[in-house]
């Protein structure tokens, strides 16, 4: 997977995330159901090797708490969803 942040401050309101992940990098620790979840009949792997999501904004509901709205796209659909983060602290890049 990919994820790029781009934020000013240390306050992630009117933060910028992507992320993209590689279907097949998919593990469920049973060779069986992770070949089934790449098969068409559910991910496609092979026609959509990629899920993405872009933010769209983020609200900050406490020091710690935040919830990010985006589109994420699996397969050829994207659909707007709100994700409920925690903020778990700086690290240096």
């Amino acid at each position: 997977f990919n994820v790029n942040a781009e934020t000013n401050g240390n306050d992630f309101t009117g933060a910028k995330v992507n992320f993209t992940a590689d279907v097949n990098s998919i593990t469920t620790h049973n060779e069986q159901r992770d070949g089934h979840l790449k098969s068409g009949d559910f991910f496609d792997a092979e026609k959509y090797p990629h899920i993405s999501f872009e933010s769209t904004g983020v609200t900050k509901k406490s020091d710690e708490e935040y919830v990010m709205n985006g589109n994420l796209k699996i397969k050829d659909v994207t659909k707007p969803v709100n994700l409920h983060v925690n903020f778990g602290g700086i690290g240096k890049d």
